[in-house]
């Protein structure tokens, strides 16, 4: 241990366990003393030596606790990084990190939301209702969360949406759950407005092999969906490309 430490203090290297190291040294003269003690037989026998494992046990509990705290302090960092500030929801790079986990797991879609006619309400009542009428769907969307579905934000009214799951039926189960709940109508300036979504579906990897394909062919049904007449969901199919 004293080579060690030696060595350490050379390199500079024992900066990074300051703490356990004074507890080292505190340890490693309680032991010396301890020793003069038994061989002068003095009748305080071992409570050097105890002395010493209690200083070195306080600081690698102080080391110990605020390691600890400063991971929770860089987890809530992150936490408040990655997730939107008007929605709670978590963000794109958050969404699509946590979408290539699941792709790399087992099979599975993407349903690229897109909220109908939320421009109307931002130029009719402000853009303070609108983003009212946002967090409201971010609360809608977030209560359908459950260890198979997940949702985040894209951008502006987009929304993506994943199921842990390649049946058409459960990924159909689950569009039909979105616009159902957007279907209700939401409080905007002291009246009842109904507005509706419309929803693409890509299933992966069937429709792309990375985050970027899956998204850009879910963008594809989710605009086919808009040109026949919105407030529904659509599969993704590779024909949908060639259309005008």
């Amino acid at each position: 241990i004293f080579i060690t430490i030696c060595r350490d203090l050379i390199k500079g290297t024992a900066k990074h366990y300051k703490l356990p190291l004074i507890g080292l040294v505190a340890a490693m003269i309680a032991v010396m003393l301890e020793v003069t003690a038994v061989y002068r037989v003095v009748s305080l026998s071992g409570i050097f030596i105890a002395t010493g494992l209690m200083v070195l046990l306080v600081v690698t509990l102080i080391q110990t606790m605020d390691r600890i705290r400063e991971l929770e302090l860089a987890r809530q960092r992150e936490a408040r990084e990655s997730l939107d500030y008007l929605t709670g929801l978590p963000m794109r790079h958050k969404g699509e990190k946590l979408m290539l986990e699941k792709m790399q797991k087992h099979d599975g879609c993407l349903g690229f939301v897109d909220m109908d006619n939320l421009k109307k309400i931002n130029d009719v009542y402000g853009h303070n209702e609108g983003d009212a009428v946002l967090k409201e769907m971010a609360a809608r969307a977030g209560a359908l969360v459950d260890d198979v579905f997940e949702v985040y934000r894209l951008a502006g009214d987009e929304f993506v949406a994943i199921v842990q799951s390649g049946q058409a039926e459960v990924i159909d189960s689950y569009a039909m759950k979105i616009l159902d709940t957007f279907k209700i109508p939401y409080r905007i300036a002291g009246g009842e407005q109904y507005l509706a979504s419309s929803i693409g579906i890509a299933v992966y990897p069937k429709d792309g092999k990375n985050s970027t394909e899956v998204i850009a062919a879910a963008d594809h049904a989710m605009y086919k969906v808009k040109k026949n007449g919105k407030n529904s969901r659509a599969f993704y199919d590779a024909g949908m490309e060639k259309e005008p």
